[in-house]
């Protein structure tokens, strides 16, 4: 029993360091899996979406599709069908735009889904030849 606790004395920096290593790996490996918890969710969520896109919006406009764009932000894409980059007054269209996608989004649940999931959404509007005209993202505090 001597031995024993005289092996400890002396390893103890040892026995310490190595309860902190394992410590610090499961919570790291917390950590990983929430985000693949995540990353899954948000493919699934975009699987799923996608299935029933591209979907004709208005005559003006084509839902096309959704993308996970990073571990905490989520696309969706449109095209605006009757014009083109140089047609469109980017900045009217963006001052119209976006107090639209807020309003929306706070009246939908599925759009305050996200919000304790702080994951971002990013709305991209396209011309009728695929040329980006405005990317813009609804924070998860924007929908409080």
């Amino acid at each position: 029993m001597k031995q024993i606790i005289e092996i400890i004395k002396n390893n103890r920096n040892k026995i310490i360091f190595s309860i902190l290593a394992i410590v610090i790996l499961l919570v790291f490996n917390v950590i990983n899996d929430r985000q693949k918890l995540y990353i899954n969710f948000l493919n699934e969520l975009a699987n799923n979406l996608n299935k029933d896109l591209p979907l004709i919006v208005n005559s003006e406009t084509r839902f096309d599709y959704t993308e996970v764009l990073s571990k905490n932000k989520f696309g969706y894409y449109y095209t605006l069908l009757l014009e083109t980059f140089d047609e469109i007054n980017i900045e009217e269209f963006t001052d119209y735009i976006k107090p639209n996608l807020i309003i929306h989004a706070k009246d939908n649940a599925y759009h305050l889904g996200f919000v304790p999931l702080k994951i971002t959404q990013v709305y991209i509007f396209c011309d009728k030849n695929g040329i980006e005209l405005i990317r813009y993202e609804i924070k998860p505090s924007e929908l409080k």
